[in-house]
């Protein structure tokens, strides 16, 4: 699948990986946000909920909150993202 993705985008996937976010570990949304600029925090929100819908990120329901994680069927596009 060929995305125009921009820089947040790749933040966010970067950020995931490098905590090793895949799968069935996953993290909460507003954890994921407060590790980018405070002034950023809508643009990061946004591109969650684009990454959601690319089915890139993959989303749960969990203590109330709702987590993030890659999904690791798409791991080949996800190196390509962060280039690696």
């Amino acid at each position: 699948m060929d995305v125009s993705l921009d820089d947040v985008d790749a933040d966010v996937v970067r950020k995931l990986w490098r905590h090793n976010y895949i799968g069935g570990k996953h993290t909460e949304v507003r954890s994921l946000v407060r590790g980018f600029d405070k002034g950023h925090a809508d643009a990061v929100e946004k591109s969650i909920k684009k990454l959601i819908r690319l089915n890139i990120i993959i989303a749960k329901k969990s203590t109330g909150q709702l987590h993030v994680s890659l999904n690791p069927r798409r791991i080949g596009e996800i190196r390509r993202i962060i280039g690696e």
